[in-house]
Order: C-alpha cells, then structure tokens, then sequence
C-alpha cells in the first residue's frame, strides 16, 4: 500500500503537529540561512524517515522547498523582531 503525502503530513511527520514555523526557528535556534536551513530541513526529514522506517517520497521534494521557504520566513521575521528590540532597548 501506497500513502498519498499532503504537505500538512509532511509537516507533522519531519517538522510535530500544530507548529507554527516561528516556533520551530526558536526551538532549534535556527538562523535565517537558507544554505544552512536546506541542509537542517533535509536531516530532519532523513531522521524522520528513518524513524519510521520508510524511504524519504517523492512528493517530499515539492514539501521540502516549500516548508524551507515557511521557516527562512520565519527566521527573517525574528531576526527583524530582535533587531528592533535591541534598537529600542538602546534608545
């Protein structure tokens, strides 16, 4: 039997159910690198494959580059939070 992936299960499978991008940046202290965050997506998703024990599908290929695009987003938007935090803590 075959499984038909959708991105949400990608999502649950490499990344946990019911999180928010951001919440996997501060998590895993991730950067807004997206040589650094392609390289960190694709072991997560070889762990989790490994751990269920299956080939890592097709279809992830589409949800790879799509979830990496979520998670530099992510990791954009916190560094610009941080910077005008520390911005403001100085004035």
């Amino acid at each position: 039997m075959t499984m038909t992936w959708t991105f949400e299960g990608y999502w649950t499978v490499v990344l946990g159910a019911y999180r928010d991008p951001s919440d996997v940046v501060r998590e895993f202290d991730l950067e807004a690198d997206r040589r650094g965050l392609d390289e960190w997506l694709g072991q997560s998703e070889a762990v989790s494959a490994s751990a269920g024990c299956i080939e890592i599908p097709g279809e992830w290929a589409a949800f790879h580059a799509r979830a990496l695009e979520m998670l530099i987003a992510a990791a954009e938007s916190l560094d610009a939070k941080r910077e005008r935090d520390e911005y403001a803590g100085r004035a």
